[in-house]
C-alpha cells in the first residue's frame, strides 16, 4: 500500500510538471521585405516582452531571420531597417505560436516619408 502511494505521488507530480510544459519553446521565422517584395539583409530584428528583449538577430541575405528556442508567449517583434524605411512592430501571442510552430511572420517595411 506504501509503495503505491508512492507511485502516486509521483504520477500527480509529473502530471503537475506536463501541464506547465504549455510555455513550450518554438520557432519564429521573420521574413522582412520592402513593399516590392525585395528582401532586406542585415536588418535588426527583435523578439520583445514587456520592453525586454528576448532575442535578436540580423536578417540573412534572403531577408529571413530564424529565431528558436522562443518560450511560447505573447510578444512584439521589431523590425529597425536600413535609414530610409520605417521601423515596424507586430504583435504575435502564444496562441499562434502554439498552433502554428514554426510561426512564420512576414513584415513588410514601408518607406520613410
Amino acid at each position: 500500500m506504501k509503495n503505491i502511494k508512492i507511485i502516486l505521488i509521483v504520477i500527480l507530480f509529473c502530471l503537475a510538471i506536463m501541464s506547465n510544459c504549455s510555455l513550450q519553446s518554438g520557432y519564429v521565422f521573420v521574413s522582412v521585405t520592402d513593399r516590392n517584395g525585395v528582401p532586406l539583409k542585415d536588418t535588426k530584428v527583435t523578439i520583445n516582452k514587456n520592453g525586454k528583449v528576448i532575442s535578436e538577430l540580423k536578417t540573412l541575405k534572403s531577408g529571413a531571420a530564424h529565431f528558436s528556442d522562443i518560450p511560447n508567449d505573447d510578444y512584439d517583434v521589431t523590425v529597425k531597417p536600413q535609414k530610409k524605411y520605417e521601423n515596424t512592430t507586430v504583435k504575435i501571442n502564444k496562441e499562434d505560436m502554439k498552433n502554428d510552430n514554426p510561426l512564420s511572420v512576414k513584415i513588410i517595411v514601408k518607406l520613410k516619408q
